[in-house]
């Protein structure tokens, strides 16, 4: 751990990083428990494997300033033909790249401000692979306000660009848009 002058103080740089690579295997259960026809029951009862890697990294750049980033790897496919896919369909809802980005800066002892990005590689609506989600971008924003006496204040502006996206999907023709442009506000209290 090295120190850095800041301001007059001392501050610690930490760094956090993790690096994880493996592949999961899945095997169908004997008994699927939704009715075989529904796109979960299909994808649950298909024999797949999904190799993948991620890399998280975590540091404090000054004692005011933190950023957090992730990337993922993933290739989920089915391993055996089935009923409900053929060997080598992509499992639904995995994209191949998913990427984050956090900035937290702390103005002052109370006041803090953060941006993010998060994106995601398009992904299959199905296990059809049929209909394919786009690709997608949105940014984040934060504010946080210490409070008196252990309180603390945040308001969150999510996807601050509007971008449209779809974030989830049961079918190739049930998908559900991400959310808007949407503002959250929250009060806590730290024991």
């Amino acid at each position: 751990m090295q120190l850095h002058r800041y301001a007059g103080r001392a501050a610690a740089l930490v760094v956090g990083l993790a690096l994880a690579a493996c592949e999961d295997a899945k095997t169908p259960p004997l008994a699927p428990e939704a009715p075989p026809s529904t796109p979960a029951a299909q994808s649950a009862m298909t024999p797949s494997e999904m190799p993948n890697a991620a890399l998280a990294l975590e540091r404090s750049i000054t004692s005011h300033w933190q950023i957090s980033a992730g990337y993922a790897l993933q290739d989920a496919d089915v391993t055996k033909t089935t009923t409900a896919a053929p060997a080598g369909s992509n499992l639904p809802l995995v994209p191949k790249h998913s990427f984050s980005l956090w900035n937290r800066y702390d103005l002052n002892g109370r006041v803090g401000a953060g941006l993010g990005v998060i994106a995601r590689s398009k992904s299959d609506a199905s296990i059809s692979n049929t209909v394919t989600l786009p690709a997608y971008t949105r940014l984040d924003g934060a504010l946080f306000y210490k409070l008196p006496n252990g309180m603390e204040a945040q308001v969150n502006l999510e996807n601050i660009l509007g971008a449209d996206y779809f974030s989830a999907a049961h079918n190739d023709n049930n998908i559900a848009p991400g959310a808007p442009r949407t503002l959250k506000a929250t009060v806590g209290y730290r024991f």
